[in-house]
């Protein structure tokens, strides 16, 4: 599921307590592509708590099998890198994972290239990405406009600002049955 929060200050709210959070505040950090490389960080730091000796065998076997045969050098640039790490984090997980990007409009430049194009891309993963930022920012409205087209139910436009104007009225007490 793809998810953009708009709010007056970026920030995503909190995650459900069943999900394994990887948060990322993308205005803080510095560097080209410094969230994602942080954000991989965080998730290698959580796998290798969660993900068993067997696991970590098969994965070096199916990698070096390939690096072997296919002659392919195994560096992989940090998105692709966090991609897997999220992928392999899932796999070891029994809850939802989820990437988490605070102030995604306040990224430089390369970092909101990946996450357009992630937004596009994270539907056939099986990690949430949700996106924190500000309504008002041309980033913004170019990542709502791709959300609008993706194909598909799980993606969200949330407007946490607004929750309260929307929510369900509260459950009135049940009435007694009539005797007829």
């Amino acid at each position: 599921k793809t998810t953009l929060t708009l709010g007056s200050d970026g920030l995503v709210p909190t995650s459900p307590p069943s999900w394994l959070e990887i948060r990322v505040d993308a205005g803080a950090v510095e560097g080209g592509l410094a969230p994602l490389v942080l954000a991989r960080r965080r998730a290698l730091d959580r796998l290798g708590a969660r993900e068993t000796v067997g696991d970590r065998a098969m994965w070096r076997v199916r990698h070096g099998l390939r690096r072997r045969l296919m002659g392919e050098e195994r560096r992989l640039p940090p998105a692709a890198a966090l991609l897997e790490v999220l992928g392999r984090l899932a796999l070891a997980s029994s809850t939802t994972v989820a990437l988490v990007i605070d102030h995604a409009d306040e990224a430089e430049p390369d970092t909101q290239a990946w996450l357009i194009r992630a937004l596009h891309g994270m539907t056939s993963q099986p990690v949430a990405l949700v996106l924190g930022a500000r309504p008002d920012s041309p980033w913004t409205r170019r990542a709502v406009d791709l959300l609008d087209d993706l194909p598909g139910a799980g993606n969200a436009v949330t407007l946490p600002d607004a929750v309260s104007e929307t929510a369900e009225p509260a459950a009135t007490e049940p009435t007694e049955p009539s005797a007829t």
